[in-house]
């Protein structure tokens, strides 16, 4: 979990959102159930890179040392959505950056009814050309 949450926390982009310009506040969607409970991971995330890269800096000697941040809440509210991360078993570090990222994003996702998206057959699909495949994905991709 270490290595997985020292990586997202190098992740500028990630710091930026979360941190500095604190756009996760507005995206929050409490009514989805796909995300966590009262958005908690997300905002424990928030909390962990704001405890990495704002509470380390001391204003007296300009010096920065990072602040340390207990990562057990964390785990214990992806264990809460996803089973596999309860308990105290080793887990691969990608799968956990998935899960996270999958849960911070329904967290934020503001999407209240996900449109049901009908796709041709296999048969169907093969008959049209690359031009008119790629049209057709991209078209149920932004829907």
């Amino acid at each position: 979990m270490n290595s997985a949450l020292q990586c997202l926390s190098h992740t500028q982009p990630l710091i930026q959102y979360f941190t500095k310009l604190m756009l996760f506040k507005e995206q929050l969607n409490l009514g989805n159930t796909w995300g966590s409970k009262n958005n908690q991971v997300a905002i424990l995330f928030a909390k962990f890179l704001h405890t990495m890269w704002n509470e380390g800096l001391n204003a007296k000697s300009n010096t920065f040392m990072a602040g340390s941040f207990n990562p057990f809440a964390i785990k214990m509210a992806i264990g809460n959505k996803n089973d596999m991360f309860k308990g105290n078993s080793q887990h691969d570090s990608s799968e956990l950056i998935t899960t996270l990222l999958d849960i911070i994003h329904e967290d934020l996702n503001r999407v209240a009814v996900k449109p049901k998206i009908e796709m041709p057959s296999d048969e169907e699909q093969e008959k049209l050309n690359d031009f008119e495949l790629e049209q057709l994905q991209t078209e149920a991709h932004l829907k």
